[in-house]
């Protein structure tokens, strides 16, 4: 036998199907937080070290 399972609409925690709601604005409305995590930071950070000795130069410097 096949399983499926999805959303139960039960007019309480869920009011109406989710495109239903989408398409009449009735959702939560928040801010979206947008951005990244690759390489963060490397903007703030030093630009062409390549190597151990240019970072310890870097640092010693």
């Amino acid at each position: 036998s096949k399983y499926n399972f999805g959303p139960v609409v039960d007019g309480d925690f869920l009011k109406n199907w989710g495109s239903v709601q989408l398409n009449k604005g009735q959702f939560v409305k928040v801010p979206i937080i947008s951005g990244t995590n690759t390489d963060e930071g490397t903007a703030f950070g030093p630009q062409g070290i390549n190597t151990t000795e240019q970072f310890h130069d870097y640092l010693t410097s």
